[in-house]
């Protein structure tokens, strides 16, 4: 029998499905392309970079305004405060402060401490002289002059090395006496001018020393005032 010849139809649709079976494979391909990497979403150009390391920044310390109080964390347990202290030194703990005055300091208050004038120049004198020349030789016994405001007398003291008290005390209406050491050409070598003093010394909290053999004049000045006044030098 022989085979019928194909129609028309029969031959159009042979034909497209030629056409169709030639595009399916880069159909495929194309599919698989684009489904293959990335999925749904955007495809990376180039291959996928590494991923980065961040490292996170020190926190800023601010400090705190002058009286504030200051954010810092409290110290952990264990933790050492061994710390500078700083311009204001440790605080004393209970037990820690400084020990009273001693004897011995009070012993070394100045000698003329608690002297109070009478108004007898010699008596007075002397009286200063126990107090403050103890273990010394007078080298020139208290003596008295009458002075008037403004004058000044004076007495040649020989001054060999050695340490000495000089002392003068003015008596009933003197108000201010200066007393002075002077070198033969005026110059003041130690003075006592303190004012409205009626008992100066000369270096009244300590002996005056010398280390040469020399002349001074004992000078007695009464700046306030007027009556008697009595001096004198004791050596060591």
């Amino acid at each position: 029998m022989p085979l019928a010849r194909p129609t028309a139809l029969e031959k159009a649709l042979k034909a497209l499905g030629l056409v169709l079976a030639v595009m399916s494979g880069p159909l495929t391909v194309v599919l698989l392309a684009a489904s293959g990497c990335g999925g749904g979403g955007k495809g990376a150009a180039g291959p996928a970079a590494s991923p980065s390391v961040s490292v996170k920044p020190p926190p800023t310390v601010t400090a705190p305004p002058d009286g504030g109080p200051s954010d810092a964390p409290a110290a952990e347990a264990g933790a050492s405060t061994n710390a500078d202290v700083g311009i204001w030194g440790p605080v004393l703990a209970a037990g820690d402060a400084a020990p009273a005055t001693s004897a011995a300091d009070a012993a070394a208050a100045p000698c003329w401490k608690g002297f109070t004038p009478t108004g007898n120049a010699e008596a007075d004198v002397a009286e200063l002289g126990h107090r403050c020349a103890q273990g010394m030789a007078p080298l020139i016994p208290p003596v008295k002059h009458t002075f008037k405001a403004g004058e000044s007398k004076s007495i040649p003291v020989p001054i060999v090395p050695g340490c000495y008290r000089v002392i003068a005390v003015g008596g009933k209406g003197v108000k201010d006496v200066d007393l002075a050491l002077k070198d033969q050409s005026g110059k003041i070598v130690a003075a006592d001018m303190t004012p409205d003093d009626v008992f100066p010394m000369i270096h009244p909290n300590k002996e005056f020393c010398a280390e040469a053999v020399q002349f001074l004049n004992f000078v007695i000045s009464v700046k306030k005032g007027s009556g008697d006044v009595a001096g004198g030098v004791w050596k060591r």
